[in-house]
């Protein structure tokens, strides 16, 4: 099983052919949930508490709320940071689970209406191995933390996205392009391989299969913005 963890970055065909005959999840997933979790751990504990809350209020004004009434609610919030990191460590934890879960669903039901008897266990082994490449942005996130000196923006937590990447935090597409980062797409490649591996089918057929989510979303969403 350790093999894996070296041959997903190398040789991924490798792995999905182990996969298939002997589907197993629980280790990736386990280390990708240690390694993001620990980001929310590292950046509430050495994140400054006034730089946070400025944070905090920036994000949550809306027209009509107070900036006093918000800035006393959400201090009480910043002031018991440990709430705040059993929070986010367990939303880490039900999300990675359950955005896991949609995505192996998705291939298991894609894959029976093409005839195609593959468990549900083995989609969800995939999906767990693929998401491997997300340790490194846990890793490049901890290098922004422990060079922050305190004053960590909440939204370099991911400094491997294409908006803090291309320094376009404050056009209007800076959302759209911080939900886009270089190991998530290097995740979706791996997704592609393994599908094809998988169903035997080919690369056309695959990438259309697992981008085609991905680019409803991300194009109704653009659209959106637009208009």
């Amino acid at each position: 099983m350790l093999n894996n963890l070296i041959d997903i970055l190398i040789a991924p065909n490798q792995v999905f052919g182990r996969l298939k005959e002997k589907p197993a999840w629980f280790l990736p997933w386990l280390l990708v949930f240690l390694m993001t979790a620990s980001v929310q751990l590292g950046f509430f504990s050495l994140v400054d508490s006034e730089y946070l809350l400025n944070q905090l209020v920036e994000q949550s004004l809306q027209p009509g709320i107070a900036e006093r009434d918000l800035r006393a609610t959400l201090q009480v919030q910043v002031d018991n940071k440990s709430l705040l990191i059993v929070s986010s460590v367990v939303g880490v934890f039900i999300g990675l689970l359950l955005i896991m879960a949609i995505k192996a669903a998705y291939f298991l039901l894609v894959s029976k209406l093409t005839d195609k008897t593959i468990s549900y266990k083995s989609w969800y082994s995939l999906v767990a191995w693929c998401s491997v490449p997300g340790i490194f942005t846990a890793l490049a996130a901890w290098l922004v933390i422990l060079s922050s000196g305190g004053m960590i923006d909440i939204t370099a937590l991911n400094p491997l996205n294409l908006d803090y990447l291309t320094a376009n935090r404050e056009g209007v597409f800076s959302s759209w392009l911080r939900a886009i980062d270089l190991m998530a797409i290097w995740a979706l490649v791996l997704a592609i391989l393994g599908y094809q591996s998988f169903t035997s089918c080919s690369t056309t057929k695959a990438s259309i299969i697992v981008l085609t989510p991905y680019v409803l979303v991300f194009g109704i969403w653009a659209i959106i913005i637009v208009f």
